[in-house]
């Protein structure tokens, strides 16, 4: 039982130590571009296009096509 309290105690110490730690500069830009996009483009950045450079213009214009209709 007292090695479950300390465990407990441990982990809630170090929840809110974690807490206070200062994102950084970097983290904090990209945490401000989320939060500025629209719910359509925050799904976008989840998707991946295949884009391959040796099958031809016609690949090339597709995924062109694909990366505007969805923002990616």
């Amino acid at each position: 039982m007292k090695c479950l309290l300390i465990c407990i105690a441990i982990i809630i110490q170090s929840t809110c130590f974690a807490q206070h730690t200062s994102a950084l500069p970097s983290e904090q830009w990209v945490d401000s571009v989320f939060h500025s996009l629209s719910k359509k483009k925050r799904i976008a950045q989840l998707m991946i296009i295949r884009a391959h450079s040796n099958l031809g213009i016609e690949h090339v214009e597709s995924v062109t096509k694909l990366i505007k209709k969805y923002d990616v």
